[in-house]
C-alpha cells in the first residue's frame, strides 16, 4: 500500500486492511512536543489526511473498532499536561468526540473489541510501570475488570476479540525484561478470569 503522509511511530490504528485509520504518533521533527493528533485514513492503496485530528495529541495508545466507529484510549502526550493520559475519543469516520475517561491513565496497553464494547488491559501506568489492570468500556464509561496475573506493557492483544473473549501475549515486565506469558480473558466481572496459557 501507499505510505503515510506523515512519518511517525507509535501511531494508534484501527479498522481493516481496506478501510483503516491511523491516529496520532511521534516524530522528532514535530513541534510542539514531537506528538501529533493527525488522523489519516487508508482505502487499501493510499492514505488521505482527515483535517479533523484527535482532540488530544498522543501516541502508543489503544485503538479498536472500524474506520467509521473507532475508539482511541489512553496513550502518552507531551503537553497539557505531559505524561500518560486517560482520555478516550470516539471516531465516526469524519469527526472525533470525547468519550468516558479511563479509570487509570496509561499507555502501551492491549485492547480488544469495538467502539461500544472494548476491553483494555495492562500497560504503563503510574506508579505501577508494568500494570495488570483491566477495564471494559460500554460506549459511555469504563469499569474495572479482573487484572492480568502478569502485569506488563507492550504485549500483543486480540484486537478483533471481544470483551468476553480476548488474549494478551508477551510484553515487557521490567527486569528481567520480556515475557512470553499468554493469558486469555473470558468476561466475568467479579472473579479472577484470566487463564494463563504460558508463562516464563
Amino acid at each position: 500500500g501507499g505510505d503515510l503522509n506523515q512519518e511517525v511511530y507509535g501511531g494508534i490504528g484501527f479498522g481493516s486492511q481496506t478501510a483503516g485509520v491511523k491516529a496520532g504518533g511521534y516524530n522528532n521533527a514535530l513541534p510542539p512536543g514531537n506528538v501529533t493528533a493527525q488522523t489519516e485514513e487508508y482505502n487499501g492503496s493510499s492514505w488521505t489526511v482527515n483535517p479533523n485530528g484527535m482532540g488530544v495529541a498522543r501516541y502508543v495508545g489503544g485503538g479498536t473498532g472500524t474506520a467509521t466507529a473507532g475508539l482511541v484510549s489512553g496513550g502518552y502526550r507531551y503537553s497539557s499536561p505531559a505524561g500518560r493520559t486517560a482520555v478516550t475519543e470516539e471516531y465516526d469516520g469524519t469527526n472525533w468526540t470525547t468519550g468516558g475517561s479511563l479509570n487509570i491513565a496509561r499507555y502501551q496497553t492491549g485492547v480488544s473489541g469495538t467502539q461500544t464494547a472494548t476491553l483494555l488491559f495492562g500497560g504503563n501506568s503510574a506508579p505501577v510501570t508494568y500494570s495488570g489492570h483491566t477495564e471494559a468500556y460500554d460506549g459511555t464509561a469504563w469499569s474495572t475488570r479482573p487484572s492480568l496475573a502478569t502485569g506488563r506493557n507492550g504485549g500483543g492483544g486480540s484486537f478483533a476479540g471481544t470483551t468476553s473473549s480476548a488474549f494478551y501475549a508477551g510484553g515487557f515486565l521490567g527486569p528481567p525484561g520480556q515475557t512470553n506469558a499468554t493469558e486469555e480473558f473470558t468476561g466475568e466481572t467479579t472473579s479472577l478470569n484470566y487463564k494463563t496459557v504460558s508463562s516464563s
